[in-house]
This record gives structure tokens, C-alpha cells and sequence, in this order.
């Protein structure tokens, strides 16, 4: 099993966003449960898009924190058993990212690649 590292904060100026470090902080500790149950890709899908947003530049505060608030309430809704997810709210997520990251078409098309990867991992149907 590869342990996929967690979201770093490190020198970027993320001034000007509420709690930035309590969201990573929840952010990582979902990747961390779910690289416990088996669920790396996941855990890689949110470390990946978290990484990407916090480093760019072009995302504005607004929707940097936005974008890693939905983040982070899917890594909660993924940490919890499935019979426990509320799919409602993990729809309303996979909906509202695309959205957001409108500035950066890298992380859009990450994002979009894994949209299906995210559905299945959730149960929704396509």
C-alpha cells in the first residue's frame, strides 16, 4: 500500500481565508481514514485537487476556500461508512466543484477525469 502524503499549506499566501488550516487539517484526517480502509484512489483524487488549489494563484480567496470546503465535505461524507453517507449533499459537491475551478483548467479536467471514479465510489449512478 503507497501512502499518499497529505495536503501542505506550507509558505503559500493564504491570507484572507477562514480557518484555511482547520479545512486542511479535516481535509487530510478524511485521507488518512480512507488510506486505512483500502481507499487510496480517493484519498488521492482529494489530496490532488486540495494540493492544486491551495498552490494556484489564479484561484481567487473566495473560491479557494469554496473549493476546499466542498473538499472537505466530501472527504468527510467518503470517511464514513456507506450506509451513513448522505448521497444529497455528496451530489450537490460533485455539481458545485466543477463550477469553481473555472480558473484553472488543469484541475477542472483532473477533476472531471475522476468524476466518474467519484460517482462510482459513492454509488451514485451515472
Amino acid at each position: 500500500m503507497t501512502s499518499v502524503e497529505p495536503i501542505t499549506i506550507g509558505t503559500f499566501n493564504l491570507t484572507g481565508i477562514a480557518n484555511i488550516r482547520e479545512i486542511v487539517g479535516d481535509i487530510n484526517q478524511s485521507i488518512v481514514i480512507l488510506q486505512n480502509a483500502g481507499d487510496e484512489q480517493m484519498a488521492e483524487i482529494l489530496k490532488d485537487i486540495g494540493n492544486a488549489v491551495i498552490m494556484d494563484s489564479r484561484f481567487e480567496r473566495q473560491a479557494c476556500q469554496a473549493i476546499l470546503e466542498a473538499l472537505r465535505m466530501l472527504g468527510w461524507e467518503a470517511s464514513l461508512p456507506s450506509a451513513e453517507r448522505h448521497l444529497g449533499i455528496v451530489k450537490a459537491e460533485l455539481a458545485y466543484i466543477p463550477m469553481l475551478l473555472h480558473a484553472d483548467l488543469n484541475v477542472l479536467n483532473y477533476f472531471q477525469a475522476h468524476s466518474n471514479d467519484l460517482r462510482h465510489f459513492f454509488g451514485i449512478p451515472e
